[in-house]
């Protein structure tokens, strides 16, 4: 899939982000896209020998965000937008096309069907995040400064969510140690809606998506669980060789989403220390 995305990104000629969908969209045989008031995010039908694609629209958005898919390749639509258009225009991959499409709709296992939702989803991001642009841009900034992450994603026209998922998709992005999570509150909890972790196996077994902010860092001085820092720094207790080891960790947060609250979250790691129990703390930047 990687290389049939990055194949369609040369083809067109784009060479830096953000990334226009519609002649994408158009190389893939999608003759139209459609905004239009749904309960999904998205479809993608057969049409003739091509398709026609739909995508979640309030009514009185339809006529703005045509003109923008029509005038910028939909680099201006909302960051969700962009995703969903990317997703069904993976969705085509999956097609057969001997003589006419054959609609994915036949596929009925909820266990098929959950497994190309997820390939699409990792192709979604193959796209508006291609590879070698992607590698290009990580060159220029800190992943573990929020601030950076955040303008990185700007500069792609996607979500913190869908960034952080392609590098967990990515692998390597980092020559340091560390960890990248999106923490949003659900019913008071702040959980774990998106995480990524490089050189730390073993260290946070627990933080994973779903799951409580507090299997990753537990600090009430952070902004994430009622403080008013935006960084903090841990001192981690660990096992090496089955003897304890101590690693500071520094922890930056920042907010990004109002409601529900929503933060970005970043732990970069030192080499081990010895063993100590304390914590420090910065204030905000």
């Amino acid at each position: 899939m990687e290389k049939r995305c990055e194949g369609l990104i040369a083809d067109l000629g784009y060479r830096a982000p953000p990334i226009p969908l519609r002649e994408i969209a158009r190389a893939q045989g999608i003759r139209q896209v459609l905004f239009r008031p749904l309960l999904g995010d998205g479809a993608t039908e057969v049409d003739g020998d091509g398709f026609r694609m739909y995508v979640k629209c309030k009514k009185e958005y339809v006529a703005s965000w045509t003109q923008s898919y029509e005038t910028d390749g939909g680099i201006s639509l909302p960051k969700r937008t962009r995703f969903s258009i990317a997703h069904e225009i993976i969705h085509t991959f999956f097609f057969q096309k001997r003589h006419k499409p054959v609609s994915r709709l036949q596929t009925k296992h909820h266990k098929t069907i959950g497994s190309l939702e997820r390939a699409c989803n990792i192709g979604a991001g193959l796209l508006l995040l291609p590879t070698q642009m992607l590698w290009g841009e990580l060159d220029e900034i800190d992943p573990f400064r929020p601030a950076d992450l955040l303008k990185l994603g700007r500069k792609f026209a996607v979500s913190p969510h869908v960034l952080i998922n392609r590098l967990a998709y990515l692998g390597g992005w980092s020559s340091e140690r560390g960890v990248i999570a999106l923490v949003t509150h659900l019913d008071g909890v702040p959980r774990i809606e998106a995480i990524v972790q490089t050189g730390v196996s073993g260290l946070f077994p627990d933080a994973k998506p779903n799951m409580p902010a507090k299997h990753l860092i537990y600090d009430p001085a952070l902004v994430v669980y009622g403080g008013n820092q935006f960084q903090v720094v841990h001192n981690i207790v660990s096992r090496a060789e089955s003897e304890k080891a101590t690693q500071r960790c520094f922890v930056a947060c920042k907010q990004i989403y109002k409601q529900p609250s929503t933060f970005l979250m970043t732990l970069k790691l030192q080499e081990r220390q010895e063993t100590a129990s304390h914590s420090q703390r910065s204030g905000s930047p």
